[in-house]
């Protein structure tokens, strides 16, 4: 019965894992349009570079998620393991029932090892582009986000 808790625990904490990693990443974009707009200190110091201080405050604002989401993604493969070794070792689960433990495991290493990694990437190139060559990139951006909000929860 102990291992069930302990299963239900680290469910918790994955689960709760994922609406604070959403929020952490609206926070963060945010937070870029908040600091020009009600800070007259970094207004001041952001200045010299005119109309390039709010790319280059998103820019800095994604790298940050950018970073958060791949510390995520490890953080659920260990959540992951552990919870299926908890059903595995320490229920009498159905075979049915740790098969999709095992789904959700593998879901995380392919988000961790092929779709992140290539989202991150296209994330960057498509900030680093000029302004109208953005709209033919950004949908498949839109499409490779979806692809891993899907994944991640």
């Amino acid at each position: 019965m102990h291992a069930r808790r302990f299963a239900c625990l680290v469910l918790g904490l994955w689960l709760g894992g994922i609406v604070l990693m959403d929020w952490i990443s609206v926070r963060n974009q945010s937070g870029a349009d908040a600091l020009l707009g009600q800070s007259p200190i970094a207004r001041i110091q952001l200045a010299p570079l005119g109309a390039n201080a709010r790319p280059l405050l998103h820019f800095v604002a994604a790298e940050q998620n950018r970073a958060d989401f791949q510390e995520w993604e490890s953080v659920q493969l260990v959540l992951g393991v552990l919870f299926f070794l908890a059903m595995l070792f320490g229920s009498r689960e159905h075979a049915v029932l740790l098969a999709g433990l095992l789904l959700m495991v593998l879901l995380v290493v392919l988000q961790k090892f092929a779709i992140g990694p290539q989202w991150a990437a296209l994330g960057r190139w498509l900030d680093s582009l000029p302004a109208d060559q953005v709209a033919a990139v950004r949908h498949k951006f839109w499409v490779m986000q979806a692809g891993y909000s899907g994944v991640d929860g």
